[in-house]
């Protein structure tokens, strides 16, 4: 199906092939309902009536909605449409787009969103409670169950209306006009005898008492979402389709125009979900063939993202990986983060090792904070990965792939800063990171960790550098995420970080999917500490899950918090923060800061932690170093010195801290020999 046609049959209520049973006392309650009320809420089971009485009382703006509609662009391109407020310029899905379209609302203005029960997503949830309270709208939802929504306030203000099924029921009336006809196309009433048996009863009675043909056909017309002569003439292997949909629109068997110009037609929903489980029991392998049989024709006809799911739910991983390479650049760049999550999650292990997206989906991971899903991709790829390393580019020994920029965060995460940081150092050395959003990335985890280690003005350099990398402003994600690293290094250092802040906060607003604490940690830290109640926000940003799994972070966060508690609940985020540094085997300038705070809170600092005020900013750099594992004629080549005079600066360092040698500055340790320089 075209993208204009699909478009155009979301935005209006259904085309009947068969006339519906007048309900003029449903429309009657649907219409005092909009006169006074913010929302209304129709209710029902499946079959109950409900999109049936929506379209006869025609209010105004109409989405029907899917499973792809989780996706926020999606979901608020096509709300935007249908109130005919389109082209704001900020990113559909962010929640500047959303205060846009709640500004621009007509009062007056009515949105039915059809088969709500579709919508999961939280971030949408969340996003429409924005537009509920900022706009004069009233919002028509129909759905199986009731929606998450944050509706009390309207519900004491007698502004929230609920239709449920008492309100569909048919009328002793409606029923007498109904007489002997138990169905009704797209809203039957027979639901209510059936108790749950609709399958059962679809099924027996009424696929069961069609022509062989009509039932071979229903049955592969069950499989796509839509349908038109084209594609089920390629489904079947035969010619007739155009014939086969003239009878079933003559007899107005469950069958919907789609696009109301009579080409592409869909099956009535509960009907379609009764031959799709027939299909399921009875003959497994004839509904994989022709899922297999619907991607290949969508994916040639041009429509690649319904082949794309097609394609996953018949189990086709190869066909589906070749298409996600293809479309996984124009979709990322148009900000459908979660179309992809949705569709890459499907994807076992076994469909990543050979395939190029495995490598190239990184990046997405991280961007919805979807860290196990990262180190899960990670794996699966780094038999290719090693491969890759072991045979590098003429005139290049050090080849790096792009993937190398997330490979980053894993040495970080598990407390080796030193690792990261010289991980981080050969991919920026690379000819390799050739797009600005690799480019960005790599510089952004660098400084994360130059940040964490204490080195606070390298860390700021690193970050001022990527807004000379893309021809125009960087994209939200990647603002936020500078800013943040920008402010937070300036906050250290006890600078003003108001510019930052106010960075971090425009840039937020443009972003399609909220950040979390995990995928951006220095801007929510940032904004938790410009907050008027630091404390309180930092404990809530460490409750988010995974800062326990992410040592280096969660550290430095518990110890940024205890500087705003009172003791006892100080020391207890202190004794958090020594839980996890005393698991990184390497965590550089985050013991310096540790006892920062212990000696600010009033807790002795212990035995085994190192005095270091006597050192220079240099020789504590170099310190960092010395704890490491790393030779010193490596430390010399990380921080750009030469070997003499990391050796001097070690003498030095040994002298003042009255030690012997590196291994006395290892305490966690013992039996370490020297390395060899």
């Amino acid at each position: 199906m075209e993208t204009a046609d699909l478009v155009a049959a979301k935005l209006r209520p259904p085309a009947w092939l068969a006339p519906l049973l007048p309900r003029p006392r449903l429309s009657a309650q649907l219409e005092k309902a909009a006169g006074s009320s913010s929302v209304i809420l129709l209710l029902g089971p499946s079959g109950s009536g409900k999109t049936a009485a929506l379209s006869q009382w025609s209010p105004g703006a109409w989405v029907t909605l899917d499973a792809q509609d989780n996706d926020p662009v999606l979901f608020w391109r096509y709300v935007a449409r249908a109130l005919g407020v389109a082209g704001d310029p900020h990113p559909p899905g962010s929640d500047a787009f959303v205060a846009a379209i709640a500004s621009r609302v007509e009062p007056g203005s009515v949105l039915v969103l059809d088969e709500y029960e579709h919508v999961v997503a939280a971030g949408i949830h969340r996003q429409l409670d924005l537009l509920i309270g900022a706009s004069p709208l009233t919002l028509v939802i129909s759905s199986r169950t009731r929606p998450p929504l944050r509706l009390d306030r309207l519900l004491l203000s007698g502004r929230l209306t609920v239709l449920s099924w008492t309100d569909l029921r048919f009328s002793a009336e409606e029923a007498e006009l109904l007489g002997p006809r138990v169905v009704d196309s797209e809203g039957w009433p027979a639901s209510v005898a059936l108790e749950g048996r609709e399958t059962e009863y679809l099924v027996e009675h009424v696929w069961g008492s069609l022509a062989a043909d009509l039932k071979d056909f229903l049955l592969v017309a069950a499989v796509p979402a839509r349908f038109d002569v084209a594609l089920m003439d390629s489904l079947t292997g035969a010619s007739d389709s155009a014939e086969l949909l003239d009878r079933l629109r003559r007899d107005a068997v469950f069958l919907v125009s789609d696009d109301g110009r009579g080409r592409w037609y869909r099956l009535q929903r509960s009907f379609r979900e009764a031959l799709l489980h027939r299909l399921e029991t009875t003959a497994p392998d004839h509904l994989t063939a022709v899922r297999r049989g619907a991607a290949r024709w969508h994916a040639r006809s041009g429509d690649k993202e319904e082949a794309i799911g097609l394609a996953l739910s018949a189990g086709d991983f190869a066909f589906a990986v070749r298409l996600l390479d293809e479309q996984l650049d124009g979709l990322y760049q148009d900000g459908r983060l979660v179309s992809l999550e949705r569709w890459l999650l499907a994807l076992p292990d076994s469909a990543l090792a050979a395939s190029r997206l495995g490598r190239r989906a990184l990046n997405l991971w991280c961007e919805l904070g979807r860290f196990s899903e990262r180190d899960r991709w990670i794996t699966a790829t780094s038999a290719d990965h090693r491969s890759a390393r072991s045979s590098p580019r003429s005139g290049d020994e050090r080849a790096v792939g792009a993937d190398e920029v997330w490979r980053l965060c894993l040495p970080r995460e598990r407390g080796d800063l030193t690792s990261a940081l010289r991980q981080g150092r050969e991919l920026l050395a690379s000819r390799l990171l050739t797009t600005p959003q690799a480019a960005s990335q790599a510089r952004i985890s660098v400084a994360r960790s130059l940040l964490l280690a204490g080195r606070l003005a390298d860390s700021q350099a690193l970050a001022s550098e990527i807004p000379a990398l893309w021809p125009g402003e960087p994209p939200a994600p990647v603002r936020v995420a500078m800013h943040g690293l920008l402010g937070l290094a300036a906050y250290l250092q006890r600078e003003v970080e108001a510019a930052a802040v106010q960075g971090v906060r425009a840039a937020v607003r443009e972003c399609q999917v909220r950040p979390s604490a995990r995928m951006m940690p220095e801007a929510m830290i940032l904004l938790a500490l410009s907050s008027q109640h630091p404390g309180a926000e930092l404990a809530h940003l460490l409750d988010e899950p995974g800062y326990g799994n992410d040592l280096t972070m969660g550290a430095f966060a518990n110890l940024l918090l205890a500087q705003h508690l009172d003791a006892p609940e100080a020391r207890g985020r202190l004794a958090a923060a020594d839980a996890l540094l005393a698991t990184c085997p390497n965590p550089l300038g985050l013991v310096e800061f540790r006892n920062q705070v212990a000696a600010a809170v009033g807790d002795p600092i212990p035995p085994t932690a190192v005095s270091t005020e006597s050192l220079s900013d240099r020789e504590l750099l170099v310190l960092h170093y010395l704890r490491s594992d790393l030779t010193l004629r490596e430390i010399a080549e990380d921080l750009f010195l030469s070997i003499n005079t990391i050796k001097t600066h070690a003498r030095t360092i040994y002298r003042k801290l009255n030690v012997h040698g590196r291994d006395e500055l290892r305490p966690s340790r013992s039996g370490d020999a020297e390395p060899q320089t």
